[in-house]
């Protein structure tokens, strides 16, 4: 259940290049990419970022440092980790280095950019301990020889592979606006949000999904739901409730057209909910802070209310096509809490 995940699915690490490049390309960071205003990020300067992005948001994870984890992303991924560091801080915990990685693939995707905010995206693929990982990160900047900041990285289940973006000359891709998308996309962005909304909606509180539902089956969509069943169904059955709501976030996405057509959507999707034991009894968070969010001290509850943050990347497939939506990769975490005890009201 999005209410009850324990926390964050957190994205593999890439392999930190100790060398005379990385020294460069941390300034890089630092100090925005530069380039005139009327081109676009080379696919060159965002492997350089993306990799001084992770030296950089390792080193303030170390230090479990939020004013230095912010320097180098913005909503909500900024939300997502200050909550984790918020959560450590409270258990006096501290992050140990991530563990060596190998096979790391960087795949980028820097579309052609337009005035206004310029944003790219990067495929990143590794193996700790022989384990397969991959997520899908966006960066982002609001001018020309700004910063780059991350703002969404939604991990893929097991490997995952590459998402089929229609790369053109030079190299670079083709991002699609809303009218783009109404014609030429079976859905649009804002419409998936919402529809996937509706999709949380239903399983956060136990119900079966609607037969119509524009979404294929999978780990992100039918089996979620049937996970939320089983965990509602224990709940209710020793008499006590489930609320919630979702809702697409307001955060700014990011639509890749594919080869062949259809197009990669990457969204946001804020889920609230609440959790009730009935009238004797109560809801348990362990000393090690499961079932519920680390957000939580450990104790028993009348009352346990989530907000969860959920990253998302789905393909959607061209106008005029009968294929469902897949939901390929997904990072929920939970950014805040509030909980009832007997005559009490805690907040985290």
């Amino acid at each position: 259940m999005t209410g009850m995940n324990g926390g964050r699915s957190r994205r593999p690490r890439l392999l930190l290049l100790l060398t005379a490049i990385a020294v460069v390309v941390a300034a890089a960071v630092a100090t925005g990419v530069e380039g005139s205003p009327s081109s676009a990020v080379s696919p060159v300067q965002a492997q350089r970022v993306v990799r001084a992005y992770d030296r950089a948001e390792t080193l303030a994870t170390l230090r479990l440092s939020a004013p230095a984890q912010d320097a180098v992303e913005v909503p909500p991924e900024s939300i997502i980790d200050d909550a984790t560091f918020a959560a450590l801080h409270d258990q006096g915990q501290r992050r140990s280095a991530p563990a060596p990685q190998t096979d790391v693939r960087i795949t980028v995707y820097v579309p052609v950019q337009h005035r206004g905010a310029e944003t790219f995206a990067a495929y990143v693929s590794s193996r700790v301990h022989g384990q397969p990982g991959a997520i899908l990160m966006v960066f982002r900047r609001t001018r020309a020889g700004g910063r780059w900041r991350q703002s969404m990285s939604p991990a893929y289940p097991g490997a995952g592979s590459p998402p089929p973006v229609a790369v053109g000359a030079g190299g670079y891709v083709q991002s699609l606006g809303p009218s783009t998308q109404a014609r030429r996309l079976r859905l649009t962005a804002g419409t998936v949000a919402a529809d996937y909304a509706g999709l949380l909606e239903l399983a956060g509180r136990g119900d079966r999904l609607a037969s119509g539902n524009p979404f294929a089956a999978g780990a992100y969509t039918s089996r979620l739901a049937a996970s939320d069943r089983q965990v509602v169904a224990q709940l209710t059955g020793a008499g006590g409730t489930v609320t919630g709501t979702a809702l697409p976030a307001p955060y700014s996405g990011l639509t890749l057209r594919l080869r062949g057509g259809g197009g990669l959507v990457l969204f946001t999707v804020s889920v609230r909910q609440s959790f009730a034991a009935r009238a004797g009894l109560s809801l348990r968070q362990a000393a090690n802070r499961t079932p519920w969010s680390p957000l939580l001290a450990p104790g028993s509850y009348r009352q346990v209310s989530t907000t969860t943050l959920m990253t998302v990347a789905a393909v959607v497939p061209p106008a005029g096509s009968a294929s469902p939506v897949r939901v390929v990769a997904e990072t929920a975490s939970v950014i805040a809490v509030r909980a009832l005890q007997a005559g009490s009201a805690t907040t985290a």
